[in-house]
């Protein structure tokens, strides 16, 4: 290994001792609600370090700080990569803007989302953890796991179709991934993207 990748290393797992310390997180279900309440935005930004600096993040950016706090305080966890339609699991809303909604109800945007797989000892199946969504979306219909007690899996942001190897380069293994969609659907799901992103951070400074 070599000295700046040890620095770097090193100033990581300060960065990650620094936000537990100064948020007072302990826990599991700290460290998931902390990171869940951070809202949905910010298309390709997948640096946990720019989540944190600027609270907001989509389900890479967010899964991976999760994971990473979890693994600071000890547990094992992963990001995993599923397949689904991200459209799908989307509420529609009237005030959302009609492109938008016709996405929503008639199309089927395809991406790899990301959620958190946490091992606990004393559990026989790990726990699948979605912190994609915060309390803001509660009022829009959205699964926000505002109530999640820690001894179950969270509501997903979607139905999975499938699930990718675990790796830990999450975002290099998320881009070869979105590679392999179309033209076509790397297009709708970019647009789909935009148009939510828009509408929630309207919705949430409302």
């Amino acid at each position: 290994m070599s000295v700046e990748r040890s620095a770097s290393d090193l100033a990581y797992t300060t960065f990650l001792s620094d936000i537990l310390s100064r948020h007072d997180l302990q826990t599991v279900l700290d460290v998931y609600h902390f990171v869940r309440q951070m809202p949905y935005g910010g298309v390709g930004v997948r640096d946990p370090r720019v989540v944190y600096e600027k609270r907001s993040g989509t389900c890479s950016g967010k899964h991976i700080l999760l994971r990473d706090l979890l693994n600071s305080l000890g547990y094992k966890a992963n990001v995993l990569q599923v397949f689904l339609y991200f459209n799908k699991g989307i509420p529609v809303h009237p005030t959302m803007p009609k492109e938008l909604q016709e996405i929503v109800l008639t199309e089927k945007v395809p991406d790899f989302h990301n959620i958190v797989q946490l091992d606990l000892t004393d559990s026989t199946q790990p726990l699948l953890l979605d912190a994609t969504w915060s309390d803001e979306m509660k009022s829009y219909g959205f699964p926000v796991n505002d109530d999640w007690s820690g001894e179950e899996n969270t509501l997903l942001a979607g139905n999975i179709i499938r699930t990718e190897e675990i790796r830990t380069d999450i975002v290099v293994q998320k881009e070869k991934l979105l590679a392999g969609l179309s033209p076509d659907e790397l297009a709708l799901r970019d647009r789909f993207l935009k148009l939510l992103i828009s509408w929630i951070s309207a919705s949430i400074s409302a």
